[in-house]
């Protein structure tokens, strides 16, 4: 298989795929034909574009705050999950969506890491849906285990059953692509969830959907329970506890590794909360009870804090400070909320008096967000090098800060421009030296562009104009800032 891409001169015919050679000069790009129509959804044409619409049009459409990343979708037959998979695209309906990243698991085929079709279209009854080939291209990578392998493609269903919906809800110019993940690896999983999260965070016209189906053939209790334990840590965006559950046996995904790359992405993207639009088991179509599957339909969102989440997150800085410089101890904290127990890099300020007094945090996800606050707590009010640790009597005048970040962009030299004081943080890596300054600091210091950029350098040890030079690497970001009222 790693060798086609060195065989497309010679007239191939594997499965639904038809590659013939027209004298070498010009290669036909190949065209995945359905092959689950008339099994998994209808045939003919009209019926099958009626019941999709007759899904989406049964869907509801909730109303969620912030930037929906990815949705997931469930890939049975239609009889059986159809219904959860309208809920999931009437999400997509009437959003500028010009290419949808569908990844999913390969049930018919084994092979080492993923397999993106790079090129061609899908067909199904409903007509064909060019892949984005520029796209799909720049994801493959063969030292990463991730390559154009089209034969676990030719009779997957876990992919195709979400282009008829695709055809519908977005119309007809929507593009695709389409991502199966075999045996999983370390090099595939980095390389994937760092160049998709790459893709969506430059261009919001892109969407990720992620195929599952969740528990398989217990009865009908144990699968809801089941279920809802999967599900928790999808809400939070919880990679390493649906992971867990997953190689534990107490949760089952048959897209389990799909989902982990996934939400490996929605990590990278600041994505805090998951949304469940509708679940639902076969058990609900059927009437038998005794061996069900489970469906959900799912969103997954970058959205802003609320006044409470900010007040609770206060609260827990405020508290954790004052408890741990009075006694040395720090408080435990029981947080339900998954918005506050997603994970998301965060920094904690103290100042007095208008001064700095201390300030340290994370500037990667390393932890749910309101654990970062009270470790981040700590460590700034006795931990900062620039300070002495901070002493009871000065509690009663201290001033705290929490800004929750957005993921790192890397920011070009031609770049520098689009940078906007009071909007952007700034993290600058170059000779193993590195430095980091929140939005806030330039507009306290009444900087400019030019001296907010040279005072960056300065603080990482190197000299001005250090972060346009070779070697360089300069990242934006954006932080909420969460102050007392």
């Amino acid at each position: 298989m790693n060798g086609f891409l060195h065989r497309w001169c010679v007239p191939l015919l594997l499965g639904g795929i038809l590659l013939a050679a027209a004298g070498c000069s010009r290669t036909p790009e190949p065209i995945r034909e359905a092959a689950v129509a008339g099994s998994f959804y209808p045939a003919d044409a009209s019926e099958l574009r009626a019941q999709v619409k007759g899904f989406l049009e049964g869907a509801s459409a909730p109303q969620v705050s912030g930037r929906l990343l990815a949705v997931m979708a469930p890939h049975a037959g239609y009889v059986y999950s159809g219904a959860i998979a309208g809920e999931t695209y009437r999400q997509l309906q009437g959003r500028n969506v010009h290419t949808v990243v569908i990844i999913g698991p390969s049930h018919k085929s084994s092979f080492q890491g993923v397999s993106v079709f790079a090129a061609g279209t899908f067909r199904t009854p409903l007509g064909d849906v060019p892949v984005n080939t520029r796209l799909a291209s720049a994801l493959l990578d063969e030292k990463a285990d991730v390559g154009f392998y089209p034969g676990p493609h030719e009779l997957e269903h876990s992919l195709e059953t979400q282009i008829p919906f695709i055809q519908v809800a977005l119309g007809a110019r929507v593009q695709v692509v389409p991502i199966l993940v075999g045996n999983p690896t370390r090099n595939s999983y980095q390389h994937l969830i760092s160049m998709l999260g790459d893709i969506l965070a430059r261009d919001e016209g892109v969407s990720l959907v992620i195929s599952t189906d969740l528990s398989h053939y217990h009865d009908y209790e144990s699968a809801v329970r089941m279920d809802e334990g999967m599900l928790a840590p999808l809400k939070s965006i919880g990679l390493e506890e649906a992971q867990g559950l997953v190689t534990s046996g107490k949760g089952e995904m048959c897209g389990a590794w799909p989902v982990i790359y996934a939400m490996g992405t929605l990590r990278n993207l600041g994505a805090n909360k998951g949304v469940l639009y509708r679940y639902a088991n076969s058990g609900d179509v059927t009437g038998d009870r005794n061996r069900v599957v489970g469906y959900a339909a799912m969103g997954f969102y970058r959205t802003p804090l609320t006044q409470e989440d900010a007040r609770v997150l206060l609260n827990i800085a405020d508290e954790t400070i004052r408890q741990y410089v009075s006694t040395g101890k720090t408080p435990e904290f029981e947080v339900e909320n998954s918005v506050l127990r997603s994970y998301q890099g965060v920094f904690v300020t103290i100042n007095r008096q208008g001064r700095l007094r201390g300030c340290i945090g994370s500037l990667t996800p390393m932890e749910p967000l309101y654990k970062g606050v009270a470790r981040n707590a700590v460590r700034a009010a006795a931990y900062d090098s620039r300070f002495p640790p901070m002493r009871p009597e000065e509690l009663s005048d201290m001033e705290v800060e929490v800004s929750v970040l957005t993921p790192f962009i890397p920011l070009a030299v031609s770049e520098s421009h689009s940078i906007v004081i009071g909007r952007d943080g700034l993290f600058l890596q170059k000779d193993g030296k590195s430095g980091v300054f929140l939005p806030q600091v330039p507009v306290e210091q009444g900087w400019d562009r030019e001296t907010y950029l040279n005072q960056l350098c300065t603080k990482a040890g190197l000299p001005a104009g250090a972060w346009k030079a070779e070697g360089a690497k300069l990242y934006t970001f954006r932080a909420e800032v969460l102050r007392d009222t």
